[in-house]
């Protein structure tokens, strides 16, 4: 996979961004991206976690095999037997049928270059008459950009999906503010390219009561994840903000938009406000 990591960006923009590809860096305030290693890793967990496909190889002197696929190498098929054992076999010396062509072929998928899309502002109501007391949104629209970076043709149909996730100004749990999905086949005519966004306009907030047990709610943008899946299924290409985001994805995937969970992608509530007696600028230090 090419670029598998991005950075963190500030909470607030005022025109569309883009989170590419770069290297981390703190930033103050906020909860801060992994290295890229435990990421790798964890895209490698899920490839892992596959259980591996014994197939009945055939070839040309009329014999066969049941083993499982390792890998291509050059005009090389690497194939594991029943006993373990790896084997290393030109590839003219098997009979391929169509469904072992597709199959190599998805094995073996080019590398994506992925990036997502955030555009946030702030809506205040403060000079809207009979809306003063309203507290501000940040309001925002989520997509996604994936692109075939080299390789051969790859005419398959792929699910893109990115989820958007936010967290809470007070507390420890997480929200998934968006999530969506687009089916995607790779051709010339498309450029090899799939790009969209949201319809859903997210809204985030920062609320204070209005008693003398004044509480705060509210969230604001933390992260995100994408994966691209090919017909099987199988995960062939990720990126995301953290780690865990990547080793909890079949946890993610089972939670619906404003759904709070914790860092292992489990459903949860919200945390309890916390109150504090006296004025609000006293509860704000």
């Amino acid at each position: 996979m090419l670029h598998q990591w991005t950075d963190l960006q500030g909470f607030l923009s005022n025109a569309d961004e883009t989170e590419q590809p770069k290297k981390a860096h703190a930033s103050p305030g906020r909860e801060v991206a992994m290295s890229r290693l435990p990421l790798l890793l964890a895209i490698c967990g899920l490839c892992i976690a596959a259980p591996a496909e014994m197939r009945t190889w055939n070839f040309r002197n009329g014999q066969t095999m049941e083993a499982e696929y390792v890998r291509d190498l050059f005009d090389k098929i690497i194939i594991r037997d029943e006993a373990g054992e790896e084997r290393t076999i030109p590839k003219d010396q098997f009979v391929l049928s169509d469904a072992d062509v597709e199959y190599l072929e998805l094995e073996n998928p080019p590398p994506f270059d992925l990036s997502f899309k955030k555009s946030i502002e702030q809506k205040n109501f403060s000079l809207i008459r009979g809306a003063e007391d309203r507290p501000p949104e940040w309001r925002g629209t989520f997509g996604v950009k994936v692109e075939q970076k080299g390789g051969p043709d790859f005419n398959h149909e792929l699910t893109v999906e990115f989820f958007a996730i936010g967290k809470e100004l007070e507390g420890n749990r997480y929200i998934l503010l968006d999530r969506m999905s687009e089916k995607f086949t790779p051709t010339r005519a498309n450029k090899r390219t799939l790009e969209f966004n949201s319809k859903r306009l997210v809204r985030m907030t920062d609320m204070w009561g209005d008693s003398l047990v004044y509480s705060r709610r509210g969230e604001q943008y933390f992260g995100f994840l994408i994966t691209v899946k090919d017909p099987r299924g199988k995960v062939i290409a990720i990126d995301g903000s953290n780690d865990w985001l990547a080793q909890n994805l079949e946890n993610l995937e089972k939670l619906g938009i404003r759904n709070y969970f914790d860092k292992t992608c489990t459903r949860t509530y919200p945390t309890r406000p916390k109150s504090y007696i006296g004025n609000r600028e006293a509860g704000r230090l």
